[in-house]
This record gives structure tokens, sequence and C-alpha cells, in this order.
């Protein structure tokens, strides 16, 4: 690749750039894209990127159905541009490419497994520290509500439990996200438990002025899912939706099967709203423990939903942007993961 005109992007939307690679398109070549952007309108925009990173081929890195990146290279003005047997063996570097990136992805996984480990054995220990004198605190604080006692007094009482009641939620939550998962998989259709959930959400009650719109796949197969596990993902992902809608929006559930470019098949739920978008300084934090925008949130929900997908075997991904919503999508391997 040579050096351009005009300066690279600084970054690139996952989407619609991504969506042929996961699609399973092996390359982008801009003489194949010019003539897709003559009647596709995605064709046009694919093109005006690649013209704006001044890219006459890309090649992606992809582990699964994960795009981990992508190259970007330019055709001299004095070369005869990319040849076919030149655009195969850059695929074949790129797939070897690919494989080196997944490995050190599955090397952090294991070393995240190992740190874990260690913190939930302290965890535990913890939380019984925690959990003891909470309870005494909160039975007291109960014991004295009995009492006659002045009006300021009786609202601090209140305070005392409430809080207390909000704490002992914190440790429940910490001591799910740190200490290993133990699955119950089962053979389970994806759609049942999604559909389980939305009745669940709906029990709860929708605020007025948001629509929930659901469109399920019937080519799923049962899959080995812990059922409690997927469904607590699922009902945290459209509650999310949900809050993040305070002015009324439309919710939309769609559940999929999709192949990736080695033929493996994956089940997969997305979850859609049209609320304001998350700024793409909070949206890195998304899945670091206790980090919230929540008022009273304890920030482990999406973590806790993060590693449910990743003890199944599959992945979480939250997309947004400002103004226009956001997206979560939760990918589930139709093969038996490692449950």
């Amino acid at each position: 690749c040579g050096a351009g005109e005009h300066e690279p992007l600084a970054a690139v939307a996952a989407k619609p750039f991504t969506d042929g690679f996961s699609d399973g398109e092996p390359a982008y070549v801009r003489a194949q894209i010019a003539r897709r952007a003559v009647s596709n309108p995605e064709g046009a925009e694919l093109l005006a990127l690649m013209d704006a990173m001044n890219a006459d081929l890309t090649l992606p890195f992809v582990s699964g159905g994960v795009v981990l990146g992508w190259l970007h290279l330019r055709d001299e003005d004095w070369s005869d541009g990319f040849s076919g047997d030149e655009i195969q063996r850059l695929q074949e570097l790129a797939a070897i490419a690919s494989t080196v990136l997944s490995n050190i992805r599955d090397f952090q996984a294991r070393e995240e497994e190992h740190r874990l480990a260690a913190l939930g054995a302290m965890a535990a220990g913890l939380a019984h520290e925690i959990r003891n004198p909470l309870a005494g605190i909160k039975g007291a604080a109960q014991y004295l509500q009995g009492e006659e006692l002045p009006e300021d007094a009786a609202d601090m009482l209140n305070v005392v439990i409430s809080e207390a009641d909000r704490l002992n939620i914190v440790v429940s939550q910490f001591l799910d996200y740190a200490r290993p998962f133990e699955l119950h998989a089962q053979p389970e259709v994806l759609n049942a438990l999604v559909t389980h959930a939305v009745t669940l959400l709906r029990a709860q009650g929708l605020p007025e002025g948001v629509r929930l719109e659901e469109e399920l796949s019937g080519e799923l197969p049962a899959i080995p899912l812990d059922a409690t596990r997927i469904t607590q993902v699922i009902l945290n992902l459209l509650q999310n939706a949900v809050q993040a809608m305070a002015e009324g929006g439309v919710l939309t559930v769609t559940t999929a099967l999709r192949t990736d470019r080695t033929g493996d098949r994956w089940a997969e739920l997305v979850v859609t709203d049209t609320g304001e978008g998350i700024d793409e300084a909070v949206l890195e934090q998304l899945f670091v423990p206790f980090f919230t925008t929540k008022p009273g949130g304890t920030g482990l929900g999406l973590a806790i939903c993060e590693r449910i997908a990743r003890a199944h075997g599959g992945e979480l991904d939250i997309t947004s942007s400002r103004p226009g919503g956001t997206t979560a999508t939760l990918r589930l391997p139709t093969v038996p993961g490692p449950l």
C-alpha cells in the first residue's frame, strides 16, 4: 500500500462497513464494489468509505463471526492492479493473521478465567463477612420500626433498611460475576427463551409510548443452553432498551440463524431501541464491572451478561450512535461450546 493524498478516517462505524465480512465476503475489491454501487445504495456507501480511506482492496481479520479488524491496500497508479492470484495470496495471509489474533484473544480469555477464579474465592469470603453484619443492621432497624419514634427517626430507619437491601443486591451481583459459573445446559430453542423474557417484561408493564415488536426466525435449532442464565441476559437487554427510551420509542426484538465465513452456524438475538443512544466513551466501558451511568445502578448487569455469553461459547456486542438508538447482539453457537 502506498501513501495517499487523503487522510484515512480516524474511525469507521462497525456497520455497514463490516456487514459484508460478517456475512462471509472474503475481501472488498474496489472495482467490484464500484459496479455494485451503480444499483445498490449500500454498495455506494461502502464505496464512499473505501474512497475516504484511500483503499482499493480491503481484507478482513475474522474470528468466527467477529470482525477483528481489516487491512487496506492501495493500488498504485503505475501498477496493473491486484491480480486474482495476488488477492488469493493476500487472503491467505489475512487468514493467518486472523488465526494469530484469535489465539491472542483465547489466551487473554484463559488469563481472565484464572483471574476470576482467584477473585471468586476472595469474593465468597468477603461476601460472608459483609452479609452477616448487614443482616444484623437491617434486623435491628426493622425491630426499631415497631417502636414509637419521631417522624425523622422513622424516615432514617427506612433509609437504613433500603440501603441495606441495596448493598445486599450489590454483594449478590458481585458474587455472581466473580465466582465461576455453574451452567446447567439443556437443549433449548432461543425463541422460547426470548418469548418467556418478553412475557416477563410485559408483565412488569411497558412505559407509555414504548412499542415492542418481535420478529423471531423459525429456523433456529435446539442448542445447549442454560435457560435461566440466558433468560437473565435477554431480560437485562430488554430492560436496558426500555430504560433508554424515556420519551417513548420502538423496542425491536429479532432472532436469526447466521452462518459465518467458516461455515459455523450461530443463533443470533438482536435487541434494538430508538433511544438517544450511548456516547462512544461510555460504550467502551459498558462491560467494565461497577461502571454505570444509572442512578442506583451496580454496574454489574452487562458485565454478568457478557460473562454468560462467553461461558456458552458465544458473544455479546453492543453498538450505538447519538442520536440513533442502541443495538445489542447476542450470538450463540449452534454446536456445544465450552459449557
